[in-house]
């Protein structure tokens, strides 16, 4: 039986619902996603994989353009992570409006954890040698909180 880590089950009820503004964003059209996004159409699918890890894939759909955003999540049941990807699909006739200042995190952390916090994600890209290279940044427990995140 798949058991999901009750403070990863809270927090993606609270980040990922209809009517709330997901953890990542962007700018469409000129507008904040924000703004935008929770008047969108909404969809939650679920799958457990096995005992360790559950799939959540979370769809927006902008019922104007039919811009479809997928959120793939994965929770890591028992080790208290999550990871998630997205995707962007023009499901509509038109050319999708521009999409731009995109962000697949930007949140902010307000509870404490249990312990450390640890954020793992990738450099974008600046035509460097080091783009996409791996970071690591690290919230001790001991720190003080909101801690905001984007990137």
């Amino acid at each position: 039986m798949t058991m999901i880590d009750e403070a990863i089950d809270s927090w993606i009820d609270a980040h990922f619902a209809e009517g709330v503004i997901p953890p990542f964003s962007f700018i469409y059209s000129g507008k904040p996603s924000g703004d935008i996004i929770t008047s969108w159409q909404f969809h939650r699918e679920e799958a457990p994989l096995g005992d360790d890890r559950t799939n959540i894939m979370f769809t927006y759909t902008d019922p104007e353009s039919m811009l479809e955003i997928t959120c793939e999540c994965m929770l890591f049941n028992h080790a208290n992570a999550v990871e998630w990807m997205l995707y962007f699909k023009n499901k509509g006739d038109e050319d999708t409006p521009l999409i731009e200042e995109f962000r697949t995190i930007n949140t902010t952390i307000i509870e404490r954890p249990r312990g450390d916090c640890m954020l793992h994600r990738l450099l974008g890209s600046n035509a460097q040698i080091d783009d996409f290279s791996p970071v690591c940044e690290r919230k001790v427990h001991s720190c003080r909180f909101p801690w905001s995140v984007a990137s």
